[in-house]
């Protein structure tokens, strides 16, 4: 029987307010309308769920569909296990499948996973499809290793052929209902929706787009944490295509997406997804606009006269939503925002209708082109400044900057007769701002081209136009490159942008050639441009300077030290900026570092930072930079307070959030505590170390080869400070992916760290084990494969192999002597090793005369009180042949006191002085402490 009209009308009407609650308030109000209008509850509640289907729909979806006469319910029960997972608790099921709480079986690792099985087949051709997606899901969504996105740990198909995806357990509640819930004012939910545009930028760096962006598939865990959910039905580009821009159009007509069909949660649908056009980062861009409309004002940006599929479609693909400050707000959202009706729309008009209209756009041409482009307007609003998807009028400059300073605006109020008396002031200043405003629209038009010539160069990747054939990243910039050059011969500036964004991408995926290669061409296109733009010049010269130097070639360390002069002196006299001045000063002054000019580095630096004491009085990236290249440059020449007094200067800038960025913060760190480590405050290195460990948590991405000196250094540390449990802690918390990481440099230094902690603690053939591994992966490099004969070599002595053990030391001065000089640091323990071995030999003399010479090179760099210092003495102390044994303890007794003055830590050499003074008091006759008596200091 049909229903009437005006039910209709009312149920929709409802609909309005029903959307906008949370799940525990919309129950309590439906039985409330269920008592007051019992004739449109029943039809309100088809609604509702006709609507929460739509809303709900995920990952288990967009699997392949079996048919329908094979197809079986997911089979999961508490105590299953499924592939390696056993199953929990049920966290929810639907018609495609069911998601559970899981964890390992056999226990190997303490975490909960998410399981989520789908519905199973019979079918072995769907089983197969669906194993080889699953297969290439979890080779690339493995690698979105980022804070605010959930991890695909595992996929596969159980022995009962019972598919399963396993990811990362969340524990948190949807973005809009914590948002809600915490009653998060409107600035506070744009601070944590960023983290949710960073991790999706983020994802679409590693070429994948998310597809199914929604507040359900967004979570906020109890620390305030946004984590993304099921990243698994993006679409990916072919294993070999590495691709580091963002703007990356992605096939339709790719394999996955004919698997996976072409299922969407039409509430945030872009309008390619619902005619089955391209998708792209654009995609996802709208999908992120329609969230943020909602978390915002609580409604959706379309609302249909009818709630059917074909209504909301109609509107997605035809009707532009309204902005959002002109929605009217519920009370219960109001009061979830702690704010008015009034007070809402006015802090969204403006730049937040403006951001939502753009993100919204029906075109995708048309949209903010990457997530960092929309995230980086939100930023400039909630920092009142100018944002980028609005005309820069003169008006709305002023705006602006009267929002910034509205206390300086509102006293010059109070001067208002002045300022109609210096009208022409005011005149003059309107053109400047004019101007700049032009200034900004042509770099703004600059950069849209540099773009949209990216945006082509990375389409290429794209299965449809590579003909399914795989390219490689290489290939990829080459194309680009020749294509660039050809679309840009008219525009220089524009070419010279796209170079220097091809150039940071060969730079971070390690080709040195092809880095220098475009360094120059942007540095030859800029130079023979006409009014270049002096900085960009400045920055093209010096980025040219440092590739030079980074390839390790005399010929190109030589240019590159006469290139950064060059880029020196044209920011002197061509009136570059001056923060290129103090940049071009650190790179002149590191480079002189490099190439062991010490004073002449200290001179340019000191340069740098005098300039930067008066033009850069806020902190950021170079400033940062400058002080840790005068800390290496202090080290180098020995002046460690000098250097830690840098190291802190770079450290405290960067914990303002304004120098370098994290994985540059976890490089300085490794510095700093190499710095403190030689110094030998173990205690401080150890800190350090595990300062760069935690910052690295935190940090999207393989970033081994950055903290593997970080492990090294905190094992060490704790070893050298005496703490010999610790250092095994650490080793079997922080060591084990070194000892197993594919890189020969890794692995071998971290087998050479757990020797020593091995045979420090007296597990001799542990350390023969790790020795024997580490060689053939040091022996390429010079300087290892000496550390590593040396550390062999003190092995066989605690061994008593000690002829072996002259043999190889021997071979392993006479190549530093030749390769060094004769007095280089380098070769102290070398000589030390062999003054111990002869001691053992029972020859005084020979072993004396080795002692000498190697304590005289630690002089000339430790100070007086460091541990390897005071045991070379020590040794020399012991050599002497005829002196009695009381004068012998009465001068290891001076030592101790010297090496343990203002120490906070029982570093081993002081327990070994101790033990060798009481040998000597306590014999009754004159030990000489020579032959398998002569000690060895630890």
């Amino acid at each position: 029987m049909p229903l009437p009209a005006d039910h209709w009308q009312r149920a929709l009407a409802l609909m309005d307010t029903a959307v906008t609650l949370r799940p525990e308030q919309r129950d309590a109000w439906l039985d409330e309308i269920a008592a007051a209008e019992p004739q449109v509850a029943p039809l309100l509640r088809k609604l509702l769920s006709a609507h929460q289907r739509v809303e709900t729909n995920d990952i288990l979806a967009t699997l392949p569909r079996p048919d329908r006469q094979t197809q079986h319910p997911s089979n999961g029960e508490i105590g299953a296990q499924i592939g390696p997972f056993e199953l929990i608790e049920l966290l929810g099921h639907g018609g495609m499948g069911s998601v559970w709480r899981a964890r390992y079986a056999d226990g190997r690792l303490k975490r909960d996973v998410a399981v989520k099985l789908p519905a199973t087949s019979d079918n072995p051709a769907a089983l197969s499809s669906l194993r080889e997606r699953f297969a290439r899901e979890r080779d690339f969504l493995a690698q979105l290793e980022h804070p605010n996105i959930a991890r695909l740990y595992d996929t596969g198909i159980s022995d009962s052929g019972q598919p399963y995806l396993a990811m990362e357990y969340v524990a948190g509640e949807p973005i809009d209902a914590f948002c809600d819930k915490q009653r998060l004012t409107i600035k506070a939910r744009l601070t944590l929706y960023l983290q949710v545009l960073d991790a999706v930028e983020f994802a679409h760096r590693q070429l994948v787009l998310h597809r199914d962006l929604k507040p359900g598939n967004v979570l906020v865990d109890g620390n305030g944490q946004a984590r993304l959910l099921d990243f698994g039905v993006a679409k990916l580009l072919p294993e070999t295509s590495v691709v580091a821009n963002p703007a990356t159009t992605i096939s339709a007509g790719s394999d996955l997406t004919e698997m996976a069909g072409a299922a969407i949660t039409l509430a945030y649908a872009a309008p390619e997804q619902i005619n089955h056009g391209r998708l792209s980062t654009a995609t996802d861009v709208y999908a992120l606009g329609v969230m943020l409309y909602r978390l915002l004002t609580g409604s959706a940006p379309y609302q249909p006269k009818r709630d059917t599929r074909g209504a909301l479609e109609d509107e997605v693909l035809a009707v532009d939503p309204a902005n959002a400050s002109t929605r009217f707000a519920p009370i219960e959202t109001l009061e979830a925002r702690q704010t008015t009706q009034v007070a809402l729309r006015r802090t969204l008009a403006g730049d937040i209708d403006t951001i939502l209209a753009k993100a919204l756009k029906k075109n995708a041409d048309e949209r903010y082109p990457t997530v960092a482009a929309l995230a980086e307007d939100l930023r400039k609003h909630l920092t009142q400044q100018p944002i980028a998807a609005r005309a820069d009028s003169l008006w709305y400059l002023t705006s602006r900057v009267i929002a910034r300073h509205r206390v300086a605006v509102a006293a010059s109020v109070l001067g208002v007769t002045a300022l109609i008396a210096t009208t022409g002031v005011a005149v003059w200043q309107a053109k400047v701002a004019t101007a700049s405003a032009a200034r900004a629209n042509k770099e703004a038009t600059r950069v849209a081209t540099a773009q949209k010539v990216l945006t082509g160069i990375f389409s290429n990747a794209d299965p449809e136009q590579s003909r399914g054939d795989s390219i490689t990243a290489r290939e990829i910039l080459e194309r680009g490159l020749a294509s660039a050059e050809k679309e840009l011969a008219d525009d220089p500036e524009a070419l010279a942008l796209v170079l220097t964004q091809i150039g940071d991408i060969y730079y971070r995926l390690g080709l040195p050639e092809q880095l220098l290669a475009v360094q120059r061409r942007r540095v030859t296109v800029l130079e023979t441009m006409p009014g270049a733009d002096v900085n960009a010049l400045v920055d093209a010269q010096l980025a040219l300077g440092q590739a030079l130097g980074e390839t390790g070639e005399s010929v190109n360390t030589s240019a590159a030290l006469s290139l950064l002069l060059q880029a020196l002196d044209t920011a002197r006299t061509r009136g570059a900026e001056q923060d290129r001045v103090v940049w071009a000063l650190a790179l002149v002054a590191d480079r002189h570092r490099l190439d062991r000019r010490l004073e002449s580095a200290q001179g340019y630096i000191a340069q740098a930072l005098a300039l930067a004491t008066h033009v850069m009085p806020e902190p950021q990236p170079k400033l940062a930079e400058a002080h840790a290249i005068n800390a290496v440059i202090a080290r180098d020449q020995g002046r460690i307070e000098d250097a830690r007094r840098a190291f802190e200067e770079t450290v405290a800038i960067n914990a303002t959030g304004r120098g370098h960025g994290k994985v540059e913060q976890i490089d300085i760190l490794n510095h700093f505590a190499q710095l403190e480590f030689d110094s030998s405050d173990y205690l401080a290195a150890e800190r350090r170390a595990l300062d760069a460990l935690q910052l690295a948590k935190g940090l999207p991405g393989d970033l081994g080869i950055n903290i593997a000196p970080a492990r090294r250094i905190a094992v060490l540390a704790a070893l050298f400070a005496g703490d010999y449990a610790g250092a095994q802690r650490l080793s079997d918390d922080i060591l084990a992916p070194e000892l197993n990481a594919k890189h020969p440099l890794r692995s071998g230094t971290a087998r050479l760290v757990n020797a020593r902690l091995a045979w420090m603690t007296g597990n001799f053939d542990s350390a023969e084990r790790d020795l024997a591994l580490a060689e053939p992966l040091l022996s390429p490099h010079a300087q290892w494969a000496v550390r590593w004969a040396v550390a062999k070599s003190e092995l066989d002595i605690r061994r008593d192999r000690i002829v072996t053990a002259e043999s190889r030391l021997q071979t392993v001065l006479a190549e530093q002597s030749k390769s060094l000089g004769p007095d280089n640091i380098e070769l102290a323990p070398a000589l030390e090793w062999l003054g111990v071995a002869h001691a053992k030999l029972n020859q005084p003399s020979v072993a004396q005369n080795y002692f000498s010479k190697s304590c005289m090179l630690r002089a000339r760099s430790r100070a007086i009180n460091h541990p390897a210092r005071v045991r070379c003495d020590a040794y020399l102390v012991l050599s002497i042949s005829d002196a009695s044994s009381g004068a012998k303890a009465t001068s290891l007794q001076a030592l101790q006191a010297v090496v343990s003055a203002q120490r906070k830590d029982d570093i081993a050499l002081l327990r070994s002085l101790h033990q060798v003074r009481k040998t000597l008091e306590q014999s009754s006759t004159s030990p000489t402490l020579f032959g398998v008596t002569f000690p060895i200091l630890n």
